[in-house]
């Protein structure tokens, strides 16, 4: 062979092939081509004028990948389908910046430049402070979700930038400020819909009213679960029961699927995970898996000595392989399955796509259902609690409309608990006496105690959500405050809620009982603070902003869907955007190339080929 390499005429030869070789693939793949090379540009979208190319959709799909730390290798129909998804969102951002450009909005290069480094107040340009002069709710109100990209040690580095733009994105800085002043103008034409939702002053200032005007309550509950604990003892039960056998037949009749048990097996198992099918620890792992289904069926050994010895999952290795009590629910399939028509003690292999399982059945409980009398008692008790939980509550009720009658005269429902205890501890020795117990054995008995008072802590109508202390600013999340329900300690209940607000320092008693699930309150006004008569100008501008973005939401999208079509995530549209672009595919403003986005037949959109 070598030798046949260095006859001059072979030699000849082989040189004149190579070079036709490379003249064919320049020819095909060259710039010049529409091929798949370094440098080969092909158009993919046309909105209008505009044409997408496939560097520009790289780009985009390099974005996301980024973003979303997504390096797993797509399938060809999954990757396809998220090109054309951002090939969409690409048109959208289009479309909506050339009705930006209608209405006669535009993007300065200032502009341009100050949104790639999000409107950094210090960003400087021949010393020139060129930021400053934007307002500061431009960095969340138009975040550039591509920032932290060309940061090092959170600070804009222009070299990283350049690099970042070329080598991680595949575009010159040039095309990628063309795409970036695109979406900016877009951005501004949303935030201009937006601004057109004009909010009343009359409903920021009531708005506001409600988050700053606070009442501070205290209340008692009359839960007869709380205020005493009601644990009938066995005697009571057994007595109760003796009296009431029909009540606990109906009881057991009606709730007969709560009495019935599934099926429960105890199993054990050696688990041996499996390799890739190829990988050189494939063959191990399985002769392990053989090793070890002869070792506890014809080897007779224990089987929870041998799962100690190779089970892969840590804890049921150290239980000798036992997984429990399982149910059908609780348990794979295959496993399942092979549980089975067992008898107790059989050891069955069970493959599975990620693993072998060596399965031993060590005991089984059939399906069936539980008889009265082994629930007799536990009904007897449920019943006679509740029958002991209802008389309580008749007793705290009428006690609550005592200590009502007493807080109309003093200054607390404290104090008039206290009254109430007091009295209904004279009125019960009174009556023992005239029973005839003895004065010694009625000083003996403790106080009637006074029921429980507690205090709500200053609060008002709306709040703000907890959730968005969890959610760093500029996220493209805003959560609305929380709704005009809830009253702290009690719980929901925009009843409650209407009349507490309606008490006032002059008639703070709620002069009735309330009652809110299962349970009645008492509540007073302990104090109220009222929100200043004027609405602070930052404060009546943010109130402003969350209307008008919870009225433009149906019609714009919410921040979510808009951050993610700013970004060219794949995923839906908000639904103006999206009908925005459905009316330039039907119209023929938007083509995208045929045959370039294709998945399958029910996946391909009819498009228009040029």
């Amino acid at each position: 062979m070598r030798q046949a390499l260095e006859n001059p005429i072979v030699k000849f030869f082989v040189g004149l092939a190579f070079a036709i070789i490379i003249l064919v693939f320049i020819v095909l793949f060259g710039p010049q081509s529409q091929g798949i090379g370094q440098g080969s540009a092909i158009w993919v979208a046309k909105i209008g004028d505009r044409t997408v190319d496939n560097t520009e959709l790289q780009a985009a799909f390099e974005r996301y990948r980024t973003r979303t730390n997504n390096r797993a290798r797509l399938g060809d129909a999954e990757f396809a389908d998220v090109q054309r998804q951002q090939a969409l969102s690409i048109a959208a951002n289009e479309l909506l910046a050339q009705r930006a450009e209608a209405a006669g909005l535009h993007v300065t290069p200032d502009e341009l430049s100050c949104f790639i480094v999000n409107w950094h107040p210090g960003y400087t340009i021949e010393g020139e402070r060129i930021c400053a002069r934007f307002p500061a709710d431009y960095e969340t109100r138009f975040q550039n979700f591509d920032y932290g990209f060309f940061t090092t040690e959170g600070a804009f580095d222009v070299e990283y930038y350049d690099e970042t733009v070329r080598n991680r994105f595949s575009v010159s800085t040039a095309d990628y400020e063309g795409h970036k002043e695109r979406e900016l103008l877009a951005r501004y034409y949303v935030a201009a819909l937006q601004a057109s939702v004009v909010v009343p002053n009359q409903l920021v200032e009531s708005i506001y009213a409600r988050r700053n005007t606070t009442v501070d309550l205290e209340y008692i509950p009359l839960d007869p679960t709380v205020v005493a604990a009601i644990e009938p003892s066995t005697t009571e039960v057994e007595a109760w029961a003796a009296t009431n056998a029909g009540a606990i037949q109906t009881a057991y009749d009606a709730d007969i699927e709560r009495f019935t048990v599934p099926r429960e097996v105890q199993v054990r198992r050696i688990y041996i995970r499996k390799p890739a099918e190829g990988s050189p620890d494939y063959a191990a792992a399985e002769e392990r898996y053989q090793d070890a289904l002869r070792r506890v069926t014809e080897g007779g050994e224990e089987f929870d000595a041998v799962a100690r010895e190779l089970s892969e999952i840590e804890r049921e290795a150290e239980e000798g392989g036992d997984m429990g009590l399982q149910t059908a629910d609780t348990i794979s399939s295959d496993i399942w399955t092979a549980t089975e028509g067992a008898e107790i003690g059989a050891v069955v292999g069970v493959e599975q796509d990620f693993a072998w399982n060596v399965i031993k059945l060590e005991a089984e409980t059939p399906a069936g259902t539980r008889s009265l009398t082994d629930v007799r008692d536990e009904l007897a008790t449920e019943l006679l609690t509740t029958e002991l939980v209802g008389e309580a509550r008749g007793e705290l009720e009428e006690r609550g409309a005592r200590i009502l009658e007493l807080a109309a005269a003093t200054d607390s429902l404290e104090a008039a608990a206290a009254q109430e205890a007091e009295a209904a501890t004279i009125s019960r020795n009174a009556a023992l006496l005239a029973e005839g117990v003895l004065q010694e054995e009625i000083d003996a008995r403790a106080a009637i105690r006074p029921l429980a008072h507690r205090a709500t802590g200053p609060f008002a109508m709306e709040r703000p959500s907890p959730f968005a202390a969890m959610i760093q600013a500029g996220a493209g999340v805003e959560f609305p405050p929380e709704p005009a329900d809830e009253v702290p300690g009690i719980g929901v209940s925009r009843e409650l809620v209407s009349t507490v607000f309606a008490l006032t320092a002059d008639a703070p008693l709620h002069n009735a009982l309330i009652e809110v699930g299962e349970t009645k309150y008492l509540v007073r006004l302990s104090a109220r603070v009222e929100a200043p008569s004027e609405v602070p100008a930052e404060a009546f501008a943010t109130i402003a902003g969350e209307i008008q973005g919870r009225v433009a939401g149906p019609i714009v999208g919410d921040e979510n869907s808009l951050a993610a079509l700013w970004m060219n995530l794949p995923g839906p549209m908000p639904e103006f955007v999206s009908a925005i672009v459905e009316e330039g595919i039907e119209s023929g403003e938007i083509k995208l190339r045929a045959g370039f986005f294709t998945v399958d037949a029910e996946n391909t959109d009819p498009v228009d080929e040029i």
